[in-house]
């Protein structure tokens, strides 16, 4: 499916990676590591591919040295998810287990008939509606919960050695014959997340 709504739309596509974590430390954070290259990798010989740009807040020097040198651009600014996309563009974000305020920020920032231009890899929907307590939901994750029913969510294949550092995850995008069926409401329900940070597993930015 990603290769599909990546190649099939025939725009240029951008990369987006948040909470990629310390692969110097973290064995599963260097198995994310080599599937965002492959997926860099792919996409660069199937379209026209422009820029891959990584955030992680607990990157150390060398790791930024490091994606450098892999052809990646480290983002410098902690943008709390809240990218708002390019519409003449195809965006893949990649938040390979991030927390869920994560993911809420992303939807809210492109919230709209113009979440057909992206595309999220990372922690199901599904899953995270179904497990997650309601108060919670409303608090950390209410546009993931909103946009839940006009989503289709395909999960990745996994090999069993690998179930621990890709598990529940899945390919996320938004059809538009999904997307035009959303209430005008829905829409307008718009406000800016606001979080405590004991609910919120995300780390802001400095103020």
């Amino acid at each position: 499916m990603l290769t599909w709504c990546v190649t099939g739309s025939g725009r240029h596509v951008d990369m987006v990676c948040y909470g990629l974590g310390s692969f110097v430390e973290a064995h599963i954070a260097r198995y994310q590591l080599a599937l965002m290259t492959a997926l860099r990798d792919k996409f660069q010989s199937k379209v026209p591919f422009r820029n891959c740009e990584v955030y992680d807040p607990i990157f150390i020097t060398e790791e930024r040295t490091l994606l450098q040198e892999l052809g990646f651009t480290v983002l410098m600014t902690n943008e709390e998810g809240k990218r708002m996309c390019r519409p003449d563009a195809m965006t893949v974000f990649y938040l390979p287990h991030c927390g869920k305020a994560l993911y809420n920020n992303l939807l809210w920032a492109n919230w709209g008939p113009g979440l057909q231009h992206i595309i999220v890899i990372g922690n199901s929907f599904t899953a995270m509606t179904e497990r997650t307590p309601f108060r919670i939901l409303q608090s950390t994750a209410k546009y993931v919960a909103n946009i839940q029913p006009y989503t289709k969510e395909q999960p990745l294949t996994i090999p069993d050695q690998f179930s621990d550092v890709f598990n529940d995850t899945s390919v996320h995008s938004f059809p538009t014959n999904l997307l035009d069926t959303v209430r005008d409401a829905l829409w307008d329900d718009n406000a800016e997340p606001v979080y405590t940070e004991q609910d919120a597993e995300i780390i802001f930015k400095a103020q």
